[in-house]
């Protein structure tokens, strides 16, 4: 999916995707539409007739579209609605991660006042695990002479 964002493109257009390949498109900023195969195919027939023509897909309102007028291709796709969140965000996990950065800093701060007051760990402010381990029983008979 890189490679393709590396060559400009902002979304793939299928009839199917793997599922491992429609997660991390959305993770990273590649609208992966699924349509309908004939979809597909006149999507390619009409990019055939009109070579350069512009194929929108828009994840805002669900939609592909190639063409104007009467005669445009259009269609509806899913996605869910956390990653059409994130693309229309532009977020990914990095971004999403700072978006918590008030929370970081705090836990941060905190963490490192309790490492300087407690060198050895907050475990050891816990008293001492009592051992569970039962003590092997030893039973001695005497030994008898015959």
């Amino acid at each position: 999916m890189w490679a393709l964002q590396n060559y400009g493109f902002k979304a793939v257009i299928s009839s199917r995707f793997a599922d491992i390949f429609r997660g991390n498109s959305g993770k990273a900023g590649l609208v992966a539409a699924q349509v309908d195969e004939k979809v597909v195919q006149r999507i390619w027939d009409y990019l055939d007739e009109f070579p350069g023509a512009t194929v929108t897909v828009d994840p805002e309102s669900r939609t592909v579209k190639a063409g104007e007028g009467p005669d445009a291709i259009v269609d509806s796709f899913d996605i869910d609605d956390y990653t059409r969140w994130r693309l229309l965000e532009g977020l990914d996990d990095v971004g999403i991660t700072l978006g918590h950065d008030a929370d970081i800093a705090a836990y941060e701060k905190h963490s490192t006042e309790l490492e300087t007051r407690y060198p050895k760990g907050l475990s050891s402010l816990l008293p001492p695990k009592k051992s569970t381990r039962k003590r092997p029983v030893v039973i001695v008979t005497p030994a008898t002479n015959a």
